[in-house]
């Protein structure tokens, strides 16, 4: 699968393209495959490659603490930006 993600303000519009995209089974806790960027809104999906699914009950984080409880929702991590 590919992606494409569009932001559009006004007139101006700015995109991300991934060429590779798929999310694993329930065996792999979902693990997320991205990869191939292009776009001019920069690059905020790629250092989640690998990273599996985590949830309020099932903490797949890989830095030991449940992030899905400290940002109130459910993310591909171990991100650096703070979801609300």
């Amino acid at each position: 699968m590919k992606l494409r993600v569009e932001l559009t303000c006004g007139y101006e519009g700015s995109y991300a393209k991934y060429d590779i995209f798929a999310i694993g089974d329930e065996v792999s806790n979902y693990a997320l495959s991205v990869g191939g960027y292009s776009g001019n809104i920069g690059d905020s999906l790629s250092h989640h490659n690998g990273y599996k699914f985590t949830t309020y009950d099932r903490d797949n984080d890989i830095n030991g603490r449940t992030r899905a409880q400290t940002y109130r929702g459910a993310w591909y991590l171990l991100s650096p930006y703070k979801f609300e």
